[in-house]
């Protein structure tokens, strides 16, 4: 079976009704304070053409600028979802979203209730490390500030995406606008104190860096979206540091870090990572030694 006609199979379990680029799209559109349920024709640049149910008159096309709001009446099989993220076929759920909003996705930059699927997206394509597309759909969400959550959410991802592609001075610039260059304080939010320290540990400043990765350890503890990427974060540290200064004790930080994600977190992306960076360290411990 093609990866093609893979993901259409799995894109209809796992959200119905969605509809095909070449039918009318079920909608309703909100202009004003009136919501009209119908059907969008089409899009031609700044005009979108609505037919109303239940309206005689046929279509009618409305500025982009006019529209407050569009939904998309898309219904999510969670349970499918939740077993492809267990599994971990992150590539393969990224895939099958994109290809269910794919006939929705002349109108991402308009207000619509697809940001949620976005934001899904946006998270799957940076766990498995395609930066672009992360920064493609993070950048999308930064400008929609009806969820402002989901908002601060997506400029998070960006600055990690470019720090992923290596784009330091774009990272750089993001980051001094957001506060993230400065000492943060320990009730700064956890999602702060982690993207500073990714910053600082790229910018080689490590004792900063596990200062501030440490901050999440010591005072978000229960927030497990942020606390374990951190102790990871710590182990990546002291490697660095082991290796920066030619010492093999940072290992043994290092190798403990691993040692506790190891057990804490079984049969986890967290601990697969962890698995690998133990055999980095037991390679960097050899190459010190020698």
């Amino acid at each position: 079976m093609s990866k093609v006609y893979f993901s259409a199979v799995l894109a209809g379990l796992l959200l119905t009704g969605i509809s095909t680029q070449a039918d009318p799209i079920a909608a309703k559109i909100t202009i004003g304070n009136k919501t009209s349920d119908g059907y969008i024709v089409m899009r031609k640049d700044d005009l979108i053409t609505f037919r109303q149910i239940g309206m005689s008159s046929g279509a009618i096309s409305y500025p982009v600028d006019a529209i407050k709001e569009i939904y998309f009446p898309i219904k999510v099989n969670g349970d499918s979802i939740k077993q492809m993220q267990e599994n971990r076929m992150y590539e393969e759920l990224a895939a099958t979203l994109e290809l269910a909003l794919k006939p929705y996705m002349e109108y991402s930059d308009l207000p619509t209730n697809l940001a949620q699927y976005q934001g899904v997206l946006m998270e799957l394509y940076y766990k498995v490390q395609d930066y672009e597309k992360t920064m493609l759909y993070a950048s999308g969400l930064v400008k929609d500030d009806r969820n402002k959550e989901l908002q601060r959410k997506a400029i998070v991802f960006q600055g990690l995406a470019l720090l992923g592609a290596g784009r330091m001075d774009e990272a750089e610039a993001l980051f001094g606008e957001q506060g993230w260059t400065e000492e943060l304080p320990d009730d700064a939010p956890a999602e702060d104190l982690y993207i500073t320290a990714k910053f600082l540990k790229m910018k080689q400043d490590y004792v900063k860096a596990i200062e501030t990765a440490s901050k999440i350890i010591a005072f978000h503890s229960q927030d497990s979206n942020w606390m374990i990427p951190a102790e990871l974060l710590c182990a990546e540290i002291y490697m660095d540091m082991a290796k920066a200064k030619s010492n093999a004790d940072f290992l043994d930080s290092a190798t403990e870090v691993i040692r506790e994600i190891s057990l804490l977190y079984k049969d986890s992306d967290e601990a697969s990572v962890a698995a690998n960076l133990k055999l980095k360290v037991d390679a960097m411990r050899e190459e010190l030694e020698d």
